[in-house]
């Protein structure tokens, strides 16, 4: 739990070492994987004073909003909330220059958007700018102590338009989180635009750090001793070999030194009748939506021409759960932190196996793992792993830092709302998403729900690993694959 104490001027703080887990999305958002941001475009413009003061309800309400990441002289690093009043940081940034003369494949149409498509290119823009720019302290360089979170935002002088960025640290927060503070300081900003005083429900973690996952695993649901967890790591290891991989850009092989790598993001939507076939279709079979969508990424790559020719069938993703649910007691949806844990799963897509019965295979073998508390078991083993890559990056083909093929996220697709906000005329959002350019998957897919409802897919991905057209054209095929297995 967070202790406190006092700083040099008397002011009490709270604080607390970060886990294992939360130390390396610390390290892993400071090389390039786990900066989350999330877009809301807005057809109005709102001040800088009324962003602050949102921002600032929000910090009020949730002690880790107002944290920052600390190291002390041993290199340990901490969370630590000074209970003075919240310094927000807000900060205005030039409008995109939009050329609508390029073919931008990929790109969320914002519902009604009627100005030439401006605002919807605008906001892909600049939600791809936002998580190739680093977490940066007062000096300006990637190092703590370093704020949890942040608030970027653009107004467009030629039109009514601005659209605010929400920046929050994978060292703190997870998506959940990330949802969850969004929609509240929605709540807060359309409260003070409209002169009133924001009002939030009680949850937890008001006035105090709530402790780190591996404090919440129910006793005995992760026991696993230091020499098993390295054998583990080792089978891990050994069995990437046979794992597949998208083929890398023929261009991004023959670069020295492959390590310059940024985040990049195309997102598609099935549509209202798309995504209700979907759905249907997943009840219909006896399955969930996250395994079709993983078996419909699984067989759009095993039938990609380069790996399809070499029978290259066998590939490695990971599926993140929510471990909110699976405490003693649960912890409520509410409880921001980084409560996320990953899943590694192995699949062989053969050739005269079906979408939907590999879709159920997908279902029953998660569904099993969950029994066993693979979440929770598994932890220090992934953790251990990403580690070694981190400082080993050369264990990786052409040094590419790609540890599996996708990364995928069980449950319902994040969901940010904006109902009762009218004041705020919100034409739409993208995100959360978070950066991929240090270690990670080929592509991480982040799901969304719009109004409609509207399944939106993001897929993120490294390049000059992988280009957005190759991008393109996978996204495509997944799509294609899962309209004609809804019989859409």
């Amino acid at each position: 739990m967070a202790q406190k104490q006092e700083d040099s001027s008397h002011t009490v703080t709270m604080s607390r070492p970060l886990s294992q887990s939360e130390e390396n999305w610390a390290k892993l958002t400071d090389q390039g994987t786990g900066i989350a941001a999330c877009g809301i475009a807005l057809k109005r413009y709102v001040e800088e004073i009324q962003i602050t003061k949102a921002l600032h309800e929000l910090m009020d309400h949730y002690a880790i909003a107002r944290a920052r990441i600390v190291e002390n002289n041993k290199g340990k690093l901490y969370l630590q909330v000074h209970n003075s009043p919240a310094k927000p940081t807000v900060k205005e940034k030039s409008w995109p220059n939009v050329d609508h003369s390029i073919f931008n494949p990929g790109v969320l149409e914002l519902q009604n958007d009627d100005e030439n498509h401006t605002l919807s290119l605008a906001l892909n823009q600049i939600v791809c700018s936002e998580i190739n720019i680093p977490f940066l302290n007062i000096n300006k360089i990637a190092a703590p102590p370093l704020d949890v979170l942040e608030v970027h935002f653009y107004r467009n002088s030629s039109m009514p338009q601005t659209i605010i960025v929400i920046r929050i640290h994978s060292g703190a927060c997870d998506r959940t989180s990330c949802c969850v503070m969004v929609k509240h300081f929605l709540t807060a900003l359309n409260a003070i635009v409209e002169g009133r005083k924001p009002e939030f429900p009680d949850s937890p973690g008001k006035n105090e750090l709530t402790s780190p996952m591996e404090d919440m695993i129910p006793k005995g649901k992760a026991d696993k001793g230091f020499l098993t967890k390295g054998l583990d790591v080792l089978g891990y290891a050994l069995d990437s070999k046979k794992y597949s991989l998208l083929p890398f850009n023929p261009e991004f092989t023959k670069m020295p030194n492959n390590g310059c790598f940024m985040s990049d993001i195309v997102t598609y939507n099935l549509g209202r009748e798309g995504t209700n076939a979907l759905y249907s279709a997943c009840k219909k079979e006896n399955t969930t939506l996250t395994a079709a969508l993983a078996s419909a990424y699984l067989q759009t790559a095993s039938n990609i021409k380069e790996l399809k020719e070499k029978k290259l069938n066998q590939f490695c993703f990971t599926g993140v759960l929510d471990c909110r649910p699976y405490f003693e007691p649960p912890l409520a949806e509410n409880a921001l932190g980084n409560y996320s844990a990953g899943i590694l799963q192995g699949a062989q897509v053969k050739n005269d196996i079906s979408f939907w019965d590999l879709a159920r295979l997908i279902s029953s073998k998660t569904e099993k793992e969950v029994r066993k508390h693979k979440h929770f078991s598994e932890l220090p083993v992934l953790a251990m792993l990403v580690r070694q890559v981190m400082k080993h990056p050369s264990l990786t083909p052409n040094s590419s830092k790609r540890s599996g093929l996708f990364t995928l996220f069980f449950g319902e697709p994040g969901k940010i709302e904006w109902k009762d906000m009218d004041s705020l005329n919100v034409a739409g959002s993208l995100g959360p998403v978070a950066s991929m350019h240090a270690v990670g998957p080929c592509f991480c897919a982040c799901e969304s729900m719009r109004e409609g409802p509207d399944l939106c897919i993001s897929f993120i991905f490294a390049t000059p690993v992988f280009t957005k057209d190759q991008m393109h054209c996978f996204a495509t095929s997944v799509f294609e694959l899962l309209k004609s297995s809804s019989c859409f």
